[in-house]
């Protein structure tokens, strides 16, 4: 059954949106258009619109409104601290919990230039498919939570468990602002490092922790603004306050983001000030998207996720008092209020339609031998048939929530000793983010391959991961597999 795209702008702003109409068709969905010239400023008059149109054709529907307020118009909010304030919320049809049941993105367009420049980078980040490692990618952020040791350990324990389910087919960047955590990066440095990172690429960005309008942990409105990603614009998640605030008070760093022709090509996030605990439902609904054996395609999909587990995420009662408490209303708000409430809140930047080029996970193998230290196994595979006569490397890797072997003991961080402490963080940090342990190369003869690879003399961990990568010029594809360790 074919899906539907319905698109929401003004007449006069059909040509910036052509390139992206085409390209929906192009994906066999069902477009429609929908003129927002008339009821611009009535977010009522859209919404009736849109469910005439939904109920217009069978199959999944997405929405994309192709302006900001005043050009295609929000709706009110009903819930809590939201009553009265712009949101989309409505325009995804929500259920009896609040969560929406079609995705609706927005692009935030002042202009008819902003739409066109938003409408190139959503098609430069689909149209990037030659082989790349940021493809298989997370760039995870961790910001300070601030109040001492315990909420630092209980950060670092929760996106323990969060790497824990990730499928290994990933392949995670992270730094943290948190010092007990091995992806801690001195702050004096960490800005360079974290725009570097977003310039490297990624098909998915995370940013946990906290932030005002203007700037989160590590980077501010301006450094979003102006960097420049040359592949692997993928989209932003952060769970930060005011992120994608649009009012008089200045726009939240997200929106700046969104609105950069070379930033990420799509954002999620919230417009007010969103708490502790619907903040870790909304990264725990988005996480169950990289925990599975092949992610979606579909930005849309993300999205759902997201509000999913803004509505119905687990968390027992004692938990939500203590994070409410802590970082929330005080008591004031039962944990039903604050679902429905950042329901409202929360938003998707960008087309929900827009394709990721994630990498298939097509490459079929099995591995003979013991995986044990100091042996060796031997990895037979099939390729499909796009990728005949592929180059391969097979890699072996430590899981994504075990800790490397050795980190250093890093020096108090006295005057005498600053320099040398700083240079031990990053050093740790690099090391926490190399999970490789040993690799080789070969070329498939057809669509068949095999390798031996030595294992390295210590292997402390209890699991390990075969990774296996194909490419050709032009496309590629991948495979893993965890094995559990045989000890001496």
């Amino acid at each position: 059954m074919a899906a539907q795209w319905i698109v929401v702008a003004p007449k006069t702003w059909t040509s910036a949106l052509r390139p992206l109409i085409d390209r929906r068709k192009q994906a066999a969905y069902h477009v429609l258009v929908v003129d927002s010239s008339d009821d611009a400023t009535n977010g009522a008059l859209i919404l009736s619109r849109l469910r005439t149109a939904e109920a217009s054709a069978p199959g999944q529907t997405c929405v994309l409104l192709a302006g900001a307020p005043p050009f295609v118009a929000s709706l009110r909010g009903s819930v809590a601290r939201m009553k009265g304030s712009q949101t989309d919320a409505g325009f995804g049809f929500p259920d009896a919990e609040g969560a929406p049941t079609i995705s609706v993105g927005r692009f935030p367009a002042r202009t008819e230039a902003e739409l066109r420049a938003m409408v190139e980078k959503t098609l430069r980040f689909e149209d990037d498919r030659l082989p790349a490692g940021w493809r298989s990618g997370v760039l995870l952020l961790v910001g300070d939570p601030g109040g001492g040791m315990l909420p630092d350990l209980y950060v670092q324990g929760t996106v323990d468990g969060d790497l824990a389910q990730l499928d290994p087919s990933w392949r995670v960047r992270a730094l943290f602002n948190v010092p007990p955590s091995r992806f801690f990066y001195p702050p004096p440095l960490a800005a360079n490092a974290v725009s570097n990172m977003f310039q490297q690429g990624a098909l998915f960005s995370v940013y946990l922790g906290h932030s005002n309008a203007g700037e989160m942990d590590f980077l501010g409105r301006d450094a979003f603004a102006a960097m420049s990603i040359p592949h692997g614009n993928g989209p932003f998640f952060t769970c930060g306050c005011y992120a994608l605030q649009s009012n008089k008070d200045g726009d939240g760093y997200g929106l700046a983001a969104m609105r950069n022709p070379h930033g990420p090509a799509a954002i999620i996030g919230a417009t007010g000030e969103s708490y502790s605990a619907p903040g870790q439902w909304a990264a725990q609904g988005l996480m169950t998207c990289f925990a599975k054996p092949q992610p979606p395609e579909r930005l849309g999909d993300y999205w759902l996720a997201t509000a999913e587990g803004l509505a119905r995420g687990k968390m027992d009662a004692a938990t939500y008092a203590l994070l409410d408490s802590a970082d929330g209303s005080g008591g004031q708000e039962t944990m039903e209020t604050a679902r429905r409430e950042h329901l409202e809140m929360w938003m998707l930047l960008g087309d929900p339609a827009m394709r990721l080029p994630v990498v298939s996970r097509d490459v079929r193998f099995d591995v003979a031998g013991t995986p044990s230290a100091g042996q060796s196994i031997t990895v037979n595979g099939s390729l499909p048939a796009r990728l005949t006569g592929a180059t391969v490397i097979v890699a072996l890797e430590r899981p994504l929530s075990s800790s490397p072997a050795a980190l250093e003991k890093v020096p108090d961080m006295t005057t005498e000793k600053a320099d040398d402490a700083l240079r031990v963080i990053v050093a740790n940090n690099e090391r926490a983010n190399n999970y490789l342990l040993a690799s080789t190369q070969t070329e498939a003869k057809g669509d068949q391959f095999s390798v031996t690879l030595p294992l390295p003399p210590q292997l402390p961990w209890s699991r390990i991961v075969v990774r296996v990568s194909a490419w050709v010029t032009n496309d590629c594809g991948g495979g893993v597999k965890a094995l559990n360790m045989t000890q001496k």
